[in-house]
């Protein structure tokens, strides 16, 4: 009986080794980290602050619309995939037009983006590295931002990892099987109106997949590859005449986004750009400056490395911000902040990748400092994520506005703030004739000054700015001529009263 009980204990010594533990180690501190990721970015949606002015904006879209009239260009300069305005508006319908169900798709995704990037690091590096990675983007100040921001970057992310880790997925089997084929189809023709950097997500897939059979390495026919990628075409296709082509001639998005779109680097100048761009995107994607040079010297190792073992599921991935550097050359597409918040997770990747080929030889304690360094700056980040976001917050101040303006105070509103006071008065009744939206005239203030100047015929005015520009609303504050009643302040909004029946103006009217 004890020789059978030792080769028992000896069997499962084999099977459960410090290997297999150490696997197991690693696995529950991946998925540890994807549920604090998963509570940090609950604990944002819940905190639900003021919309802001552009998601008002994009918001008074979708309530006002109905779906088929959400197909149609968007008011105010907006800009969105015509699918996740659907699903957004399917979210109002269900669940009412406030800040909690207006953020809900973005919350979704980037819980989704989570989850995907986790089964992608699990392809992608060796398991010791996935939990370096799964604490980079859970951890991501940008990425838990605009999981609580009425905007479809958060989809965008969702949409890139999906797809890449499908075609991951496509090629563990020799020859693809049919529900991967299929599977990549159906999601790269959703994906087309969902997300609009999806197209490079697409393209370098097709791209790969071309060249592996060309090369050879891919035991699939050219007519089922033409199967799989006609939908996409098609979908572009649509997607590009329908929604994108009114985007393309919108004069104020242009203008908007002319700096990101890159010039060739044939120059001093544009050389110059580029590496402040490139620059640029390291610290959008949480890296300080200091940092810069490591990451990009992991990513060039990581590139390296790829190109080396001829891997194709790596260079797809680098293949991505390749077609999207070479959209933004031709004027097509800003590689500019949030448009380029789908390349985050990424650069997270590779960046890891680099990690793990610098130190795959080196000692522990070699692989431990070199991952320290990586992760340095998240560490510094991570108490601000706990922090509630704010960003300009007029919720407050309307809801102080309502409970103590008297009948006949006058209000007049900055123009920066109206989109998020029109969306907080969706609601109620606002008699038109005391209130008052002022105007846009960056580049001529007296303007500004004429609006005053009406504001002073009148007794008690509140002045609600948020959104500003530059010193605007100091402007304001300098030229009032009477007396400041009140004054109340929330991050990035601010509401005054002042009483001009002693001001100079409304003294004349009385001697008169």
């Amino acid at each position: 009986m004890s020789s059978v009980l030792k080769h028992e204990a000896k069997s499962l010594d084999k099977r459960v080794g410090p290997k297999d533990t150490q696997k197991t180690w690693l696995g529950a501190l991946s998925w540890l980290f994807l549920a604090a990721g998963v509570l940090l970015r609950l604990a944002q949606w819940l905190n639900n602050r003021s919309l802001w002015f552009d998601e008002a904006m994009l918001a008074r879209n979708i309530i006002a619309r109905n779906p088929f009239e959400l197909l149609a260009p968007l008011d105010y300069a907006q800009a969105a995939p015509v699918l996740f305005l659907c699903l957004v508006k399917a979210a109002t319908v269900l669940f009412g037009s406030g800040e909690l169900a207006l953020r809900f798709v973005p919350l979704c995704a980037s819980i989704v983006g989570l989850v995907v990037f986790l089964l992608l690091a699990k392809q992608f590096l060796e398991s010791r590295y996935v939990p370096i990675a799964l604490f980079l983007i859970t951890t991501s100040p940008i990425l838990i931002y605009y999981s609580q921001e009425l905007k479809q970057y958060s989809v965008d992310v969702a949409v890139t990892l999906s797809l890449t880790y499908s075609f991951f997925r496509l090629l563990k089997s020799d020859p693809p099987r049919k529900t991967h084929l299929i599977g990549l189809c159906v999601l790269g023709s959703v994906a087309t109106f969902l997300s609009h950097p999806s197209v490079f997500i697409l393209a370098s897939i097709a791209t790969t997949l071309i060249v592996m059979k060309c090369c050879k390495q891919l035991n699939i026919s050219f007519g089922r590859l033409f199967l799989i990628m006609l939908p996409w075409v098609v979908g572009q296709g649509v997607n590009y005449i329908l929604f994108l082509r009114p985007i393309s001639a919108n004069k104020a998005l242009l203008a908007h986004w002319q700096d990101g779109f890159l010039p060739l680097p044939f120059n001093v100048v544009a050389v110059k750009t580029w590496y402040y761009t490139a620059s640029r995107f390291l610290s959008f994607s949480g890296f300080p400056v200091h940092w810069h040079v490591y990451v990009w010297l992991l990513v060039a190792i990581a590139l390296g490395y790829a190109i080396r073992r001829k891997s194709a599921r790596l260079l797809m991935i680098a293949m991505c911000i390749v077609y999207a550097l070479a959209a933004s050359v031709l004027g097509k597409y800003p590689f500019w902040d949030r448009l380029i918040l789908f390349a985050i997770p990424l650069l997270i990747l590779y960046a890891v990748l680099g990690l793990q080929v610098v130190s795959r030889e080196g000692p522990a304690v070699v692989r431990s400092i070199l991952a320290l360094i990586l992760v340095a700056p998240y560490l510094v980040w991570l108490p601000s994520t706990l922090i509630p976001i704010q960003h300009e917050e007029v919720k407050p101040l309307v809801a102080y506005l309502d409970l103590n303006r008297q009948s006949d105070d006058h209000v007049y509103v900055y123009y920066g703030a109206w989109p998020a006071v029109q969306y907080y008065y969706r609601n109620k009744q606002r008699d038109e004739a005391f209130w008052h939206c002022g105007r846009s005239s960056r580049d001529d203030r007296s303007v500004y000054l004429a609006d005053m100047d009406t504001m002073r015929q009148w007794h008690r005015v509140w002045f609600l700015f948020a959104h500003g520009h530059l010193d605007e609303e100091d402007f304001f504050v300098s030229h009032m001529d009477g007396s400041l009643v009140e004054k109340h302040v929330e991050h990035g909004a601010s509401l005054y009263l002042y009483d001009f029946s002693q001001s100079g103006a409304n003294k004349a009217v009385a001697s008169k």
